[in-house]
């Protein structure tokens, strides 16, 4: 058994974080897994594997480490067990294993013969494996998640007890994850509405604009740039003129009076040139993130395509049925190791006698 059958889930970016001993989490570049996210120290936390058991350590950090809600204590050793939860600011890692040490039976004779755990399956799980190509920014969701259906092994006795449960167990996370995938589906749909609605509105706005290319934009921004330099220059000769006129005010009333006009003149042909600058850069703008919304649209929309093909609420209803089989005949087999064993002490005792 590897140590890193044991992972961490990231419910923000969908993603399996593998496990192994001393790896540390944190905000600074030198952690095993860097956190962005600003309520997160530089390094604060790790996780230890001691005898295939896995346990989260606090390494004293500013807004500490919460396992299922609750603060642990900096610096001492917290066990994990399939489900918990670990937040650390705005992010949450749901811990999981592929691993089972041990049952609670005792360790008896493994030469009693009990019922098979592989009879009467009728399993036919087959979840595909769907990758994401790229091109979606940070807000949307990466995938490249594999669900396979765990294997059976076909064992009697107490080992055989053990491959059920683990069996079992297994189970129990092919379910966590096609839940995973159901919620992240719904998520890329709701997103998918959001883009398409700016999408339309870039679009309403960018039909009444007279500029088609990006070279449009940037020669009619160059222009009106170019104007309203112009008339600040024009407006630095008249206040010269002004202060000019002001030193000799008794013989040049008439040339303030004109020069204060011509200002008045130009300041108005001045703020309605930058009113038609501010139109045309914010159209701009529009105009450049339109090709990024497109692209991320038409990626949510495939890859929500390929996750309907996979009919996961028609999966999540078989992994169902199969966990609910495995488990009676799960306790079937323990009633029938139970009464081999108690048979056998009886047929003992009675020979002693």
């Amino acid at each position: 058994m590897s140590k890193n059958d044991f992972f961490l889930f990231d419910q923000s970016r969908l993603e399996r974080i593998e496990l192994f001993d001393d790896i540390v989490f944190g905000r600074d570049p030198s952690c095993d897994v860097i956190i962005d996210d600003v309520m997160v120290s530089n390094s604060h936390f790790k996780i230890k594997i001691i005898d295939y058991e896995v346990y989260v350590i606090d390494l004293e950090s500013s807004n500490k480490t919460l396992v299922n809600d609750v603060e642990i204590i900096p610096n001492k050793q917290i066990k994990l067990s399939p489900k918990d939860v670990i937040r650390v600011g705005g992010q949450e890692y749901a811990y999981s294993s592929g691993a089972v040490r041990k049952l609670n039976l005792p360790e008896l004779s493994s030469t009693l013969k009990v019922g098979r755990f592989d009879e009467q399956s009728e399993s036919s799980l087959n979840i595909e494996r769907i990758e994401n190509d790229g091109g979606v920014d940070d807000s949307a969701p990466e995938l490249a998640v594999e669900i396979n259906l765990p294997k059976q092994k076909s064992e009697t006795g107490l080992k055989g007890l053990r491959n059920a449960k683990k069996y079992l167990d297994d189970l129990d996370n092919v379910q966590k994850e096609i839940i995973e995938k159901i919620a992240s589906l719904k998520k890329m749909r709701r997103r998918k509405i959001e883009v398409g609605a700016k999408m339309d509105q870039m679009k309403k706005i960018l039909e009444k604009s007279v500029y088609k290319t990006e070279k449009d934009f940037e020669n009619e921004l160059r222009i009106h740039r170019g104007t309203a330099e112009g008339f600040k220059m024009k407006i630095q000769k008249e206040e010269k003129e002004i202060a000019k006129a002001e030193a000799i005010i008794a013989d040049a009333k008439e040339t303030i009076a004109q020069a204060k006009f011509n200002i008045s003149t130009i300041n108005g042909q001045s703020r309605e040139t930058m009113d038609q600058f501010d139109s045309v850069n914010s159209e701009y703008d529009i105009f450049k993130n339109k090709t990024v919304f497109e692209n991320e649209f038409q990626t949510l929309k495939d890859t929500i395509k390929k996750y309907e093909s996979l009919s996961l609420e028609e999966k999540q209803v078989e992994v169902e049925k199969e966990i609910k089989l495995k488990t009676q005949q799960y306790k079937d087999m323990q009633n029938h190791y139970g009464a081999k064993l108690n048979s056998e002490i009886q047929m003992k005792k009675a020979s002693s006698e």
